[in-house]
């Protein structure tokens, strides 16, 4: 295929890819995929795609192409924080970590990069080193409601902490109040502190809002047990 006619399908895949239409966009890139396997910003659309698409072991191949061949600064960037992503999703926490720390060997800091290492770690179980990013995430922005939280709910599962990691909950809160996993969080410190109403009623509400999370049902029909107070 002539250059020219792989430059115009490609802007095509992007249009397409802008305008969410991404199983169209995906049929452009992997046209040009099938016709040439070394293009390295048709990898990343590709990957892109994919990930649009939700299907992240499809995604994750060719964002690993777009990091090997280094060719655009920005798009490995972004491959490497997208794959980080991907793999916590599949719960391959390892590679996840790997990808972020990847980031900060490129000089490129966040409080999101770091507030997702401090899931991670917490997922492996190296609780300290996970309590050092979500601080570290706050420093960066204290604002940040996903590392406000995360540090928050990780005092009370570590059972350390528990009236300053509520101040912590309250914050991602303030930030999005119907927050299913935040609301999920202040309802279980309510009832660490033993204040049944009120976690019955934070629970019941993030409930309202996902109906599908076990944790969340776990924790409601746990509050239900214990009555009122």
């Amino acid at each position: 295929m002539a250059i020219r006619d792989i430059k115009q399908l490609l802007k095509k895949g992007i249009d397409a890819y802008k305008q969410k239409r991404y199983d169209e966009a995906l049929g452009f890139f992997s046209d040009i995929e099938s016709r040439n396997r070394e293009l390295p910003e048709n990898h990343y659309y590709l990957g892109l795609c994919y990930t649009s698409l939700q299907e992240y072991t499809k995604a994750a191949p060719f964002f690993a192409k777009v990091i090997s061949a280094r060719k655009n600064p920005f798009h490995v960037l972004q491959a490497n924080m997208i794959s980080g992503y991907i793999y916590t999703i599949l719960n391959e926490f390892q590679k996840a970590e790997e990808h972020f720390n990847s980031l900060l060997k490129m000089n490129f800091e966040n409080a999101q990069i770091n507030a997702a290492l401090g899931y991670i770690c917490n997922k492996r179980k190296q609780y300290e080193k996970s309590e050092f990013y979500l601080k570290k995430a706050l420093t960066l922005d204290g604002a940040n409601a996903n590392a406000n939280n995360s540090l928050g709910y990780n005092y009370l599962e570590w059972g350390k902490n528990i009236e300053q990691a509520g101040r912590f909950i309250k914050k991602a809160l303030e930030q999005d109040e119907n927050n299913p996993a935040y609301l999920d969080s202040m309802g279980w410190w309510y009832y660490l502190l033993g204040k049944f109403n009120l976690s019955r009623k934070y629970l019941t509400r993030a409930w309202s809002f996902d109906s599908k999370n076990q944790i969340i049902k776990e924790h409601l029909d746990t509050v239900r047990k214990r009555g009122t107070k």
